[in-house]
């Protein structure tokens, strides 16, 4: 008899295998196989999470959550 679980597919992220075909997922990551990254504050205006508690905002957004609008149309005469 096998003593450890076994999962077909690899989990990521630093996650292991802890009964058949189910991944335990550290800190910051969820999903099947630890392949979502966790984001405490959701990303908003389009942005998405990228690693944990990292937003990738969309044009015209910054900050920690997408939160802030960019400033544009600066021109230096």
């Amino acid at each position: 008899m096998c003593s450890s679980a076994v999962c077909w597919l690899q989990c990521q992220n630093g996650g292991f295998c802890q009964r058949p075909n189910t991944c335990s997922c550290p800190e910051g990551w969820m999903g099947r196989l630890c392949e979502e990254p966790v984001c405490s504050s959701p990303c908003l205006n389009g942005g998405r999470c990228i690693r944990p508690n990292r937003c990738h905002c969309s044009p015209g957004w910054s900050g920690h959550d997408c939160s802030r609008k960019r400033k544009t149309g600066y021109y230096h005469f």
